[in-house]
């Protein structure tokens, strides 16, 4: 039978949080909340690299997920979030979303909570942004999430009956990245196309002035439900375009908050002494193989790639060495974790496989990477010298542009590609991206081992048992290599020395409520 995927959506990408490490003045995520009282009042600015398309809670898409989401906290907050240092799942303007069976879900609201324009938040808005969603005349980037609802009934003001088409142990997951925010019913009915330019929420801000593309300006919400949050007067939050930029602009004091992705970036406010949070992140930055057709179809040719390449050259040469090689498909600080190492570099079992591919086909091991334009590319050429040392492989490399590279994913229209399988708990990504018939299994991957850990670890309410299923799932990418991890991806914030209250949720976004100045 063929598995649902949850929506071609970008943070399938480029990736959401697993544990979140700080670097600098070496404050931690849960003590900032703690270290001193925060403090009331003043303005910070938050730089990012790009902006969302539309703040509609159906639509909020952008080219990295985190990129909308300061906006989008801000003015909706969350209905529950997955925390990114114990990896739960944390309620919070909902109270609670639990199941007997993984199939009928009851969720709590918190009594009380009310929009920025005074109407309730309670269990019919959300009953009714989540229909909205199911809608194909909506065309919600989470339609297909959305849909896997068959049932979403109003038991009483402040809960909800859901029934899902197939069991799935980790729904609230599910609503944390993709329900969780919720706009008021009121104004969405009555303007919609209004809405996705200044929306209404019940998160700590509200929006006083918006240019798409290139700032925001927020203040604080007076009848916030988290009181005394927010603590801020007022956020701005300015797009500037590139990583570098937005360093030296927080170095400067110009941006008291940036967003931050490399480790070189991460390695320069540490030596310069600014608070960085960067979130690690299991899976990482990888080259994925075609496995439908030649040459990889083939676990030889597959294997024999992966033992060739050379990531630690590859690191030292295009990112200064600055960076965190993927030895094993989980990092370490998630529960998940099993010590099951990844194929590393070998060049002379690589050449003998090589050889015996060669051998048993008739012609050497011939395909193209193909890369998006910028370091992808850069990493794919690299990888293509290190390969041309080798004989019975022949590699080229094929440079396109970010659509067109999502456009042959989905289709499966290439050979080898440069992609990203950043994730935290490993359903929101894998059970989608690797099940056999799963329509974003665009690898083509096929393994019944893996497809029943996989629906074990989607359905199952007991953590012991999905470690059990995922453990099988670490053993096969280790001997099948469906897809070659060579480095963590890297991604956070940088903020000047008078930031406080840091508070970060699973894809690497700041909940803007809990940020305060120190004077």
């Amino acid at each position: 039978m063929a598995r649902t995927h949850r929506g071609w959506s970008w943070f399938a990408v480029f990736g959401l949080v697993a544990a979140v490490a700080v670097s600098g003045t070496g404050y931690s995520a849960a003590a900032t909340r703690a270290a001193a009282k925060p403090v009331k009042g003043g303005s910070l600015t938050l730089a990012t690299t790009g902006d969302a398309t539309s703040l509609d809670p159906a639509k909020i898409t952008s080219v990295v997920v985190t990129l909308p989401g300061p906006v989008a906290s801000s003015v909706f907050d969350v209905l529950m979030y997955e925390d990114p240092v114990s990896g739960k799942v944390v309620p919070r303007i909902a109270q609670s979303l639990t199941s007997t069976d993984s199939k009928v879900w009851t969720l709590k609201l918190r009594p009380g909570v009310k929009f920025s324009d005074g109407t309730p938040y309670d269990a019919a808005a959300v009953q009714y942004n989540w229909q909205r969603a199911q809608l194909p005349a909506t065309a919600s980037v989470f339609a297909s999430v959305a849909q896997t609802m068959t049932d979403i009934a109003v038991v009483d003001a402040q809960t909800l009956r859901i029934t899902l088409a197939a069991a799935a142990g980790q729904f609230p997951r599910t609503v944390a990245y993709q329900l969780s925010y919720i706009g008021s019913e009121t104004a969405l009915k009555a303007d919609p196309a209004g809405f996705a330019l200044k929306p209404i929420g019940a998160g700590p801000f509200v929006i006083t002035n918006r240019l798409v593309g290139s700032s925001t300006t927020l203040e604080r919400n007076p009848n916030y439900w988290d009181a005394p949050r927010p603590y801020l007067d007022k956020l701005v939050i300015n797009v500037i375009g590139d990583v570098q930029q937005i360093y030296n602009s927080t170095l400067s004091g110009q941006t008291q908050m940036g967003l931050s992705t490399g480790n070189g970036i991460f390695a320069q406010a540490k030596a310069a002494k600014l608070p960085s949070y960067v979130t690690h992140l299991n899976g990482g930055y990888s080259l994925q193989f075609n496995t439908s057709r030649p040459p990889f179809n083939d676990v030889r040719a597959r294997r024999a790639v992966a033992m060739a390449l050379d990531p630690t050259g590859m690191a030292q040469a295009i990112d200064g060495g600055i960076v965190d090689l993927a030895s094993t498909m989980f990092t370490k600080t998630s529960q998940l974790y099993e010590n099951i190492p990844l194929p590393k570099r070998d060049p002379k079992a690589a050449q003998k496989l090589f050889d015996e591919y060669a051998k048993d086909n008739g012609g050497p091991v011939t395909f193209s990477i193909e890369g998006s334009v910028g370091l992808a590319t850069t990493r794919a050429q690299f990888m293509q010298a290190t390969l041309a040392s080798f004989q019975n492989v022949k590699v080229s490399v094929n440079t396109v542009v970010v659509a067109t590279l999502i456009n042959d994913a989905s289709k499966s229209s290439f050979d080898a590609m440069m992609f990203a399988d950043n994730f935290g708990d490993p359903d929101t990504l894998l059970f989608g991206r690797y099940s056999t018939g799963a329509t974003g299994n665009y690898t083509k991957y096929s393994n019944p081992d893996v497809d029943k850990a996989l629906l074990t670890g989607h359905t199952s309410l007991d953590p012991a048992e999905r470690k059990k299923a995922y453990a099988v799932v670490q053993k096969a990418w280790a001997t099948d290599v469906p897809v070659f991890y060579w480095a963590r991806s890297a991604q956070g914030w940088i903020t000047s020395t008078k930031v406080r209250g840091v508070t970060m949720i699973f894809d690497g976004n700041p909940l803007t409520g809990y940020l305060w100045l120190r004077p």
